[in-house]
């Protein structure tokens, strides 16, 4: 019913259907809307059991919507392909600048697909990691998107499990980045030897404003 409208109603912006129970079918649904509505520019459907299926639905609605701003895919389980789906609309997306990913069971690979996207996505300003599964190696395909892209301003990267090896990585990003103003790495465990790195960058980075790295470890 929401879908349908939407597929029709001129004058909503925001829409708000976290916590529910949309799953894929649901997905489907809202992601034939999106391909025709060209008013709503905020939508969060957050922890609705999307999968990779639903999330390809959306993403697919991604590659030929412009107007949505603001998307939350938090708690969606989109591990296994979900994350590719939504790299791969991040490549030609020309609207969205806000896009949340926390706690969908996102690990190395799926970084990998969400950093080459970074690479190359001239919009994105805001993006929200935090409670994945990244690990060290993930966090050097966040880290080499980082060299590269110029116009992301805010990542939350909490929780990822990168240690003091993964925080080298991003750390060396940031000394060549000149457009991240806020990052938050918190609860990573990158103890004494990430903190080393992060005060080795910021002894060179020109741009950052507010660097989180709370429950580290830090002693």
């Amino acid at each position: 019913f929401i879908a349908n409208a939407l597929k029709v109603n001129s004058t909503l912006v925001d829409l708000h259907l976290g916590a529910n129970k949309i799953k894929v079918e649901g997905a489907r649904n809202i992601a034939e809307a999106l391909k025709v509505n060209t008013t709503l520019t905020a939508l969060n459907i957050g922890d609705n059991k999307l999968e990779a299926r639903g999330t390809e639905f959306i993403a697919e609605a991604l590659k030929m919507n412009s107007t949505l701003k603001t998307l939350n895919l938090d708690g969606n389980k989109m591990r296994d392909g979900g994350s590719r789906f939504i790299a791969e609309a991040l490549k030609v997306n020309k609207g969205l600048v806000s896009l949340e990913l926390n706690d969908n069971s996102l690990g190395a690979q799926d970084a990998n697909f969400i950093g080459e996207a970074l690479k190359v996505n001239k919009t994105l300003t805001n993006l929200d990691l935090d409670m994945n599964e990244f690990s060290t190696r993930g966090a050097e395909f966040i880290g080499g998107a980082l060299k590269v892209n110029d116009t992301l301003t805010t990542l939350k990267f909490c929780c990822g499990y990168i240690g003091g090896e993964g925080a080298e990585f991003i750390a060396e990003a940031l000394k060549v980045n000149t457009s991240l103003t806020i990052l938050d790495c918190c609860m990573n465990d990158i103890g004494m030897r990430g903190a080393e790195f992060f005060g080795e960058a910021l002894k060179v980075n020109t741009t950052l404003t507010s660097l989180g790295l709370s429950k580290n470890d830090i002693t």
